[in-house]
């Protein structure tokens, strides 16, 4: 049975980039409620993950200025299913203008034991690579148990013409309950983390240009670079560069709300085990009602 990691960059692809894709619309009076839905997949590492957000949206601001238009505050939760671990959050996301937001949540991630949940290990230094984690797998060294993220994610935006430009970070701080090793593999990052305390980043950057300005079809694509960075283990950095594209599937589709479909194929610069190959993703994220 092989390892069903999931790369973190899933959910940033879906719920961060969906936005880029949505319709103009005039701003809302009041509060309103969105529920939007995912599903991705990757290669190298091997994964699946289901997403599921509920969403509460108050706009700040009933200005008509490009810069003001879109301030708003949301409360949030979210789920992140996989084969390997449940994840359920809650947060809270200020925008004080439309080119910048910030998001604050907490997230208990409960590992199930299945495939490489929850391996333990040595320290920093310690091999963690596919095969790794396969031996100790077959030796039952794979548990549940539960870990806890809290984050601080700020996201800054623009568009000029045709041209978006997006940069999101996550500052994230981890603990776990590991009781056979004081380190443990975080399969959602794909590294390794101090179980006692650790604290971690990464962080996306994206340009991408509109193909196409069809309503509710539209095309973009363009090069993203992403960096994941535990701060006491840089030899276990990781950096790739690659290309994007986002397609809207139209307005409404089989019930979901404007789908619209992610692909991202990329070459890692940096990596403990996979420097110099290349990975994929692929998701679909939709809304599925108000």
């Amino acid at each position: 049975m092989r390892n069903w990691p999931v790369a973190g960059i899933l959910a940033v692809l879906v719920v961060g980039a969906s936005g880029l894709v949505a319709e103009e619309a005039v701003p809302p009076t009041g509060p309103r409620r969105e529920i939007r839905g995912s599903i991705g997949t990757a290669v190298n590492p091997l994964g699946l993950q289901n997403g599921a957000d509920v969403l509460w949206r108050w706009p700040l601001s009933k200005a008509s200025h490009p810069l003001r238009s879109d301030a708003h505050l949301t409360l949030g939760l979210a789920s992140r299913l996989s084969p390997a671990y449940e994840r359920l959050g809650a947060f809270v996301e200020i925008a004080p203008l439309s080119v910048l937001d910030v998001r604050v949540g907490f997230e208990p991630v409960f590992y199930f034991g299945t495939f490489n949940s929850m391996l333990g290990f040595s320290g920093y230094d310690a091999r963690f690579d596919d095969t790794a984690r396969d031996e100790l797998r077959a030796q039952g060294r794979a548990t549940a148990g539960l870990a806890g993220r809290a984050y601080v994610a700020p996201t800054a935006k623009i568009k000029v013409g045709r041209v978006i430009a997006r940069a999101h970070a996550e500052l994230e701080w981890w603990r776990a309950k590991q009781p056979s090793a004081p380190f443990f593999y975080e399969p959602t990052r794909d590294i390794l983390l101090d179980a006692r305390g650790d604290a971690m980043m990464t962080a996306e950057t994206l340009v991408v240009y509109e193909l196409s300005r069809r309503p509710g079809h539209k095309v973009l694509a363009g090069p993203v670079h992403t960096l994941t960075r535990v701060y006491h283990a840089a030899p276990n950095e990781k950096q790739d560069l690659g290309l994007m594209a986002i397609v809207g599937l139209g307005r409404s589709r089989l019930g979901m709300t404007e789908p619209t479909l992610f692909a991202k194929v990329f070459w890692y610069l940096e990596d403990p085990y996979r420097r110099h190959r290349v990975g994929a993703q692929l998701a679909l994220g939709f809304g599925v009602g108000r």
